[in-house]
């Protein structure tokens, strides 16, 4: 069918027929989708290129870090303890990272709800793969209330091998933490503290530190009373 000619107000019109439209809109859809079906090749490539050299950086970094944590554990560690070299440490699962959780807060370690007495800590040792790891050793933690300008030092703990083993747990969703109680050795007098940890590994000899701010109620918190005492 050819194209139909008519006037409209003095002017001419061009009709096209419906066949001659039909073809057109499929001519255009079809090449819209030989274009998405045909990405651009060296764009493919490029992000192929760029998630290797991620994944390789994130590696050389652990990598990095658990050496790092090695040459320190030699250096402040003056036993004679024989331990596996690092290639076979490899071939196990150690830590290459200590984790902070964020649940940590303050908390009433008595749970009689008369206001918070103390730390609750949760922290994760964690393989080279990021996932929690059941690492012991000893744990030296340190809380500060750094807006207080005189004394800030809240408290100084030592968790020793033995009581990590005794904390262990596991949490929702495949989440697993050691879950310390640390009561308040100097009631806080701000909202947020610092908590600075360092854990040396019993298996490895390696140091890892981690540090994070955690929430408290100082309004409300006082000091657990020693064992024996009278009184509320």
């Amino acid at each position: 069918m050819k194209a139909e000619k008519k006037t409209w107000g003095g002017e001419y019109l061009f009709i096209l027929p419906p066949s001659a439209f039909i073809v057109g809109l499929s001519a255009f859809v079809l090449l819209f989708l030989i274009g998405c079906a045909s990405p651009n090749k060296a764009n493919i490539t490029l992000r192929k290129q760029n998630a290797a050299q991620q994944k390789q950086i994130y590696t050389l970094a652990r990598r990095n870090d658990v050496l790092t944590a090695q040459i320190a554990g030699m250096q402040q560690s003056a036993t004679t303890l024989p331990s596996l070299p690092l290639s076979r440490l490899d071939l196990l699962f150690t830590a290459h990272e200590l984790d902070i959780n964020r649940l940590s807060a303050g908390a009433d370690l008595n749970h009689d709800g008369h206001g918070q007495t103390g730390i609750r800590l949760f922290l994760s040792p964690l393989d080279d793969m990021g996932n929690p790891i059941q690492a012991t050793g000893t744990y030296t933690i340190d809380a500060y209330d750094l807006a207080q300008a005189k004394d800030p030092h809240v408290g100084h703990w030592v968790i020793t091998p033995l009581q990590c083993k005794e904390a262990w747990t596991l949490g929702f969703l495949r989440s697993a933490y050691f879950l310390f109680e640390l009561p308040y050795q100097q009631i806080p007098r701000h909202a947020e503290i610092t908590v600075h940890v360092e854990f040396s590994d019993e298996l490895t000899g390696r140091i890892f530190t981690a540090q994070r701010v955690v929430e408290v109620q100082p309004v409300n918190a006082h000091l657990l009373k020693p064992l024996g005492s009278g009184g509320n």
